[in-house]
């Protein structure tokens, strides 16, 4: 393969290691070198301080010439090995002594010198007593020690040049990686983005090299690419989320608008059902059978009354008004209305046994909490059954970490407790179950708002909610409302006394129950009352003789006129006669808007004989002088 077509990774490797290689022959031939003549020289040295030492011992045996003493001498080369032969030799030459190994074969020479074949390093070194050379000693040593110090250091040195040369395949492999690494991770991530189109894939920057700028600018480079496709998915996402939000606004308001209709037609049902029920109540001796079931009749209906208020309530549609209520009857209602919408093979289990029972809230936001945590609680059992617990408590919040464990400052609370024997959450999941149009049901099961509108409504009581969930156990929630140092305000079951007056009436409802059972009502209590079903005919009454009514009562939504028309137009032809709107419901229609128009009172059906006989009496009294005085 060309070099140039080599990939940089093993170009680098290859120039790494030749230059490795190369620098580690030339120090090894080197040190071996200078370390083989650096021991040669000290083994010479070695030698002739040893031929020094022995010349000296052999000074007196030279000069009285006793070869024995020499011999002793010379012998204490044996531990010495390498030291082939020695002699020591008179002035002349002449030996005196001399020393050799068994395996070295002697040759006398001329002056009975021994001379040997193979070359060996030779010292001589001259024996002087007194300023006068007497004689010299000659060592011959066949440099084993010197060949043996070259075998060990070729060996050493071939140790070292393999030790050295592993060293530097790791260095190089680690320079290979440092140089090379960066850039097949930028080349790797180039094809994974490409492959995946996953735009949050960054490179690892390794140094602040050519390299790592070429990283920086990629990496910039996929930032702005993701950023753009963000962007682009967060719009998409935004317009998805309005597209639902305005579904689930539509479908809201639908529901609203049904919701609308059935409470004014529940609303003037009722509203005869009361009047003709408190109408026969009228008539019967106090205290009898029939009239006790009139009172069964009346409960009844009132009881209808509030789940029209419910119903209103769970379509956004109603008016919430806050005040002390005792939370016990409030959620035993609700358990009842509760019971009789989930199938009987989910069990309930309440425990409402507490003294201390009063809140500040909307008592529709009671029925709220407890129906909308109760139907979640049947949706997660549905499949296999279950029980549903339900418990009310009296708790004090004390401690301070407690109380920054649950946000609630010290105080005294009653706990509501809504559990079920369910499938339970996972943990992702009960982070989210708060938010608005979040849901784990199928299409069609669930909106998403429920447990978002009991965590708004919580929160506008000053309360706190919480919730524990484990796969496969259940779910629990706890809801804390702040209890309430004054006492719920307990209605009396006896109603209010009716009032009435000699006034002229005027009366149109397209209702007939409604109209007649206020034409039997309204004279009894002394007024004067003409009833009509046609605003027409109504307005055409008050144009012919203004002077002739007293007071107009008029319903709100009718077939032909609406009654805040109707009102307008007996205004404009008598401005000082008083109206009192009614209607069995008005989205559009309060108190407020009612007086701005110059409307003397608004009420809500179905409303009680005693109570609307009072407002009558109290509109009349207000206006200046009855008409036609």
């Amino acid at each position: 393969m060309n070099f140039r077509d080599m990939t940089i990774q093993k170009k680098l490797t290859l120039i790494l290691m030749s230059a490795v290689a190369a620098a580690i022959f030339f120090a090894s031939v080197t040190f071996y070198i200078v370390a083989t003549n650096y021991f040669r020289r000290s083994y010479e040295n070695d030698l002739v301080s040893l031929a020094k030492i022995i010349g000296k011992s052999c000074e007196a045996a030279v000069a009285f010439h006793v070869p024995e003493d020499a011999a002793r001498a010379l012998a204490s080369l044996s531990v010495r090995p390498s030291i082939m032969y020695a002699v020591i030799t008179y002035d002349n030459g002449k030996p005196l002594a001399d020393y050799h190994t068994p395996a070295i074969e002697k040759r006398t020479a001329a002056g009975g010198v021994v001379e040997l074949k193979d070359p060996n390093l030779k010292v001589s070194q001259d024996i002087v007593v007194a300023g006068r050379r007497t004689g010299a000693i000659t060592l011959y040593d066949d440099m084993s020690g010197i060949r043996k110090a070259r075998t060990i250091g070729a060996t050493v040195m071939a140790l070292a040049a393999v030790v050295a040369m592993s060293i530097g395949m790791m260095l190089i492999a680690r320079m290979r990686m440092v140089v090379s690494s960066p850039i097949e991770d930028l080349a790797l991530a180039a094809r994974r983005i490409s492959e995946s189109q996953d735009f949050s894939l960054r490179v690892e920057k390794h140094a602040n090299d050519e390299v790592g700028a070429l990283v920086d600018d990629f990496n910039s480079m996929i930032e702005q690419i993701e950023k753009r496709n963000r962007e682009r998915a967060e719009a998409e996402e935004e317009r998805k989320s309005l597209v639902a939000q305005l579904q689930q606004s539509q479908k809201m308001e639908a529901i609203g608008t049904l919701a609308g209709g059935i409470a004014h037609d529940f609303n003037n049902i009722l509203s005869a059902i009361i009047g003709y029920a408190q109408l026969a109540k009228m008539e019967l001796p106090e205290g009898g059978l029939v009239q006790q079931h009139l009172d069964h009749v009346l409960y009844g209906s009132s009881r209808a009354t509030d789940l029209v208020k419910q119903i209103l309530t769970f379509s956004r549609r109603g008016e919430h008004k806050k005040a002390v209520v005792e939370l016990v009857p409030l959620v035993k209602e609700a358990v009842k209305l509760l019971r009789a919408s989930i199938p009987s093979f989910i069990e309930i289990k309440l425990n409402a046994a507490i003294d201390r029972s009063s809140v500040f809230a909307d008592p529709t936001h009671i029925h709220q909490i407890v129906m909308n945590l109760g139907t979640n609680a049947y949706h997660a059992m549905r499949d296999k059954g279950g029980v549903l617990y339900i418990s009310l408590e009296n708790v004090s919040i004390l401690d301070q970490d407690n109380t920054k464990l649950i946000h609630l400052s010290a105080g005294d609370y009653v706990r509501l407790t809504v559990s079920d024997t369910g499938h339970g959450m996972e943990k992702s999941v009960m982070d989210r179950i708060f938010d608005p149009y979040f849901t784990t049901k199928a299409q069609g099961d669930g909106t998403g708002l429920g447990l978002s509108v009991v965590h708004g409504i919580v929160k506008s009581l000053n309360g706190h909610i919480s919730v524990y969930s484990e796969p496969g156990q259940g779910t629990t929630f706890h809801i804390y409302l702040p209890e309430s140092k004054t006492a719920a305000e307990e209605k009396g079951p006896e109603e209010k006394k009716m009032t009435g007056g000699t006034e002229r009436l005027l009366i149109v409802d397209d209702e007939e129950d409604i109209i007649g059972m206020l034409e039997v009502m309204l004279p009894t209590l002394g007024y004067k009352v003409k009833v009509t079903t046609d605003p027409f005919e109504a307005l055409d009454s008050i144009t012919k003789t203004p002077e002739a009514y007293d007071l107009l009562i008029t319903d709100m939504t009718m077939p032909k006129m609406l009654g805040t028309q109707l009102a307008l137009e007996a205004l404009g032809l008598r401005p000082d006669m008083p109206v009192i709107l009614c209607s069995g419901f008005s989205d559009k229609m309060n108190e407020e808007t009612a007086r701005s128009m110059g409307i003397s009172a608004y009420v809500i059906k179905p409303f009680i004989l005693s109570e609307f006989s009072g407002i009558i009496r109290a509109v009349l009294d207000r206006n200046i002088k009855p008409a036609g005085a």
